[in-house]
């Protein structure tokens, strides 16, 4: 049940999102104390300048891939473990990662160590879902999940397969390495 509303909530804050992004609005602070909408200028078109992406673009799709990345491992739920699986039959941490994000179009290394070696390192604060977590002990990376929102991350479980479970529960069992942020553009 957490699983659909998780996904609702997020399907919610993407719809909302381009929504806003279709009609620019700006509000106008009255001495009446009410918020006018007044319309935005906007400016023409940058065209033809070389290494300039429309950030607003470049958004909406990363949000998109993002998306599309919690929506695939959710399909994976109820794998079983499988040291150095690889497919619904049975795969590991790295493994059921790797295949996501393949699976989405995002290429990523094979191995949890390298993986983390290969995103973008950000802070806990900073996560968003389709994020990385590491996990491991003494430098080196033994296990990764991917941070699906409030608080939980979805993970091949040795015991368990894969499941989505709050992070807070999973730290007591692995210390935290990291957090990695995957190419999304």
């Amino acid at each position: 049940m957490f699983i659909n509303t998780a996904k609702y909530c997020l399907v919610l804050c993407l719809l909302i999102f381009a929504i806003s992004c279709q009609s620019i609005v700006r509000f106008s602070n009255k001495s009446d104390g009410l918020a006018k909408f007044t319309p935005k200028k906007e400016n023409p078109p940058r065209r033809n300048i070389p290494g300039k992406n429309d950030y607003l673009c470049t958004y909406k799709l990363m949000e998109q891939a993002r998306f599309q990345v919690i929506e695939e491992a959710e399909r994976w739920i109820g794998t079983p473990y499988k040291f150095g699986g690889t497919t619904h039959s049975g795969v590991d941490c790295s493994g059921f990662v790797q295949n996501v994000f393949s699976n989405v179009g995002i290429p990523l290394p094979r191995t949890s160590q390298q993986q983390y070696i290969y995103t973008e390192k950000i802070n806990y604060n900073d996560l968003q879902p389709g994020d990385l977590v590491f996990f491991g002990k003494g430098g080196n990376v033994s296990h990764v999940g991917i941070f699906a929102g409030f608080g939980n991350m979805i993970h091949a479980s040795t015991s368990n397969g894969v499941i989505q479970q709050d992070l807070q529960e999973y730290f007591t069992y692995q210390a935290v390495m990291g957090y990695g942020r995957p190419k999304f553009n």
